[in-house]
């Protein structure tokens, strides 16, 4: 028995040897992009997963931004000369919470030492009246009452707008009966009644509330029964409860050929399920091809996301796996691996104005991850990993133009009793704690030739650190989310790298109006470059992609022919690739 216990298991270490070693060569074969070991067959394979993981979260997330481009008012700041005119002194404001307006004092700080008639004071007030509402108090206003100005004193007095009265209510309900159907206003609008009325906070809450795709709301401001005072209505539109449901598929080709081209996702999300304007989503990506125990690639998400004020909460939680079957001469071998990462994430809105917003936000990941072969665990594989990540984001309207950027600092702890860095000291320098700056920066410009729409769009992305990293912390190039043009077999990865996607967007407006669509062409740049990079036959892709997007009735779809414009010599992938995307959202 002992006899026959040995020989199975030497035959059983002899087959994982021979696996370590076919993976190995095969690698060196057709794989010059990634470190020559079995493990990084499994590490990238869960890295892809996680990263469409992401972008599929990302992309059924709503974002409805309440900012509009400033509008150029030309209050020139020269005195008209006037006859009857004083020489201004002195400046004094009068009225209740002054702090709200320190900058009223600038505003006015021209005319001192100036000779001011009554034309000067009206252009004074016409000022101080556009910066208030500049600033979002549009119900304050300043005035000027009856006063003796030659002696070269002048006092303004500031009448404070605030809120009296807060309703939600039915959209198009002349009764104006508040609407007591599922769901409040009050964590998500940072304003309560005696509050001084700045229209950037409601602004802010119908941000908060349009979140949710099932919900259209709209303000409005209304006169109250006392002087200086309005009601502010919150105008919702009617919703159902299946309404509140949302579901959508996914199917393109975005796959490998080990897994299978064809990959399949969906999502299930919940509206206000707990009243708060909060929303609970479900997701699942897949393989659509050869779906069973040894040939998977697979995430699983879910996440769950409520605003308070100013403040955005979510958690999530993303299961990834992976599984690959490896022939070898005389045996079929499994190569697996499967990580589960869990989220907490705070964002908070700093600032606002009428065509910005700055934000900062800090998240923390727990993340668990195992890889075998055969039965047997890769033990130095394990991971047990936190990391805390802190950053901030900014938004701004420029005319047709928007720009949006943020930047984090990203790095790894000991929290939630996180396995020792004892790789830093064991293998060749690397480390499961790195140090990362994270960034990126879109840009969007319409432009309207002869008065047809045309969008441009260029999006970069960037990453850096001196440290050693395995192939989860990497940057990569060569996919459909960063450098198009190649088939995805295939990437070029390394600690730090770059890419730019840019694109150019055009309506095809000869077809019906029941598939409207638009056509698009692309060209993308990347580079990458790390202590890993000598693994690498070159750092530098680009490539370019044309199609066309568009939907008919409830189906989205994007075709697009994608082509390499440069890649290294050593770096395989097709000349031509078809990239296609059908979706459909209920």
């Amino acid at each position: 028995m002992k006899k026959n216990f040995a020989i199975f298991k030497f035959k059983k270490n002899f087959l994982i040897t021979c696996a370590t070693k076919s993976v190995f060569f095969s690698l060196q074969a057709i794989a010059q992009d990634l470190p020559n070991t079995p493990e990084q067959v499994i590490d990238e394979g869960i890295r892809r997963q996680e990263e469409k993981a992401k972008e599929y979260s990302d992309k059924i997330k709503k974002t409805d931004d309440v900012l509009a481009p400033e509008k150029e008012v030309d209050l020139s700041k020269e005195i008209p000369i006037e006859d009857n005119c004083f020489t201004i002194n002195k400046i004094h404001f009068l009225g209740e919470h002054l702090e709200y307006f320190p900058w009223l004092d600038d505003e006015v700080k021209f005319i001192l030492n100036k000779c001011v008639g009554l034309n000067g004071l009206q252009k004074v007030l016409n000022i101080l009246n556009s910066e208030l509402i500049k600033e979002g108090y549009v119900t304050s206003r300043v005035s000027i009452s009856e006063q003796n100005i030659s002696l070269g004193k002048i006092k303004f007095l500031v009448h404070v707008g605030k809120i009296s009265e807060i309703k939600m209510i039915k959209k198009h309900n002349l009764e104006k009966i508040e609407d007591e159907n599922w769901g409040t206003w009050k964590n998500a609008f940072p304003i309560k009644v005696g509050d001084v009325l700045n229209i950037r906070n409601l602004e802010q809450g119908i941000e908060q509330m349009r979140k949710l795709p099932s919900q259209k709301i709209t303000t409005q401001i209304e006169p109250g029964n006392e002087i200086n005072t309005s009601i502010v209505y919150i105008l919702r539109e009617e919703i159902t409860i299946l309404s509140r449901i949302r579901l959508g598929v996914t199917l393109d080709n975005s796959g490998t050929k080990a897994m299978g081209k064809s990959q399949i996702a969906s999502f299930l999300a919940f509206d206000n399920l707990l009243g708060i304007n909060d929303i609970f989503s479900l997701s699942a990506i897949s393989n659509a091809e050869n779906i069973y125990e040894e040939n998977h690639s697979q995430s699983f998400t879910g996440n769950y996301l409520f605003p308070f004020k100013f403040s955005n909460f979510s958690i999530s939680n993303t299961y990834s796996r992976y599984a690959q079957t490896i022939t070898l001469t005389t045996a079929k071998i499994l190569a697996k691996g499967y990580s589960n990462k869990t989220d907490f994430k705070w964002d908070y809105n700093v600032l606002r104005g009428a065509s910005y917003k700055l934000g900062v936000y800090f998240n923390v990941s727990y993340k668990v991850a195992k890889s075998y072969i055969g039965d047997v665990e890769i033990i130095k594989q394990s991971r047990r990993i936190t990391n805390s990540e802190v950053g901030f984001t900014y938004k701004k309207l420029i005319g047709r133009a928007s720009i949006d950027y943020s930047l984090s600092y990203r790095e790894g702890t000991s929290w939630f009793n996180a396995q020792p860095d004892e790789m830093q000291y064991n293998n060749d320098g690397m480390t499961i704690r790195p140090k990362i700056w994270l960034s990126s920066l879109s840009y969007q410009q319409l432009v309207l030739p002869w008065d047809y729409p045309i969008q441009f769009s260029s999006v970069t992305r960037f990453q850096y650190t001196q440290n050693k990293t395995g192939t989860a912390d990497q940057f990569a190039i060569g996919n459909r989310y960063s450098v198009r043009g190649f088939d995805g077999e295939n990437s070029l990865i390394a600690e730090s790298g770059y890419s730019i996607k840019n694109d150019i967007y055009f309506p095809l407006k000869f077809l019906p109006e029941f598939m409207s669509s638009i056509a698009y062409f692309g060209a993308d740049f990347g580079q990458v470059w790390g202590k890993s990079d000598i693994y690498l036959p070159g750092k530098i892709l680009s490539g370019t992609v044309m199609g066309i997007q568009g939907k008919i009735t409830k189906f989205h779809y994007d075709v697009a022919l994608a082509a390499p414009i440069y890649k290294p010599e050593k770096f395989k992938s097709s000349i031509w690739n078809l990239y296609l995307t059908l979706s459909s959202n209920f």
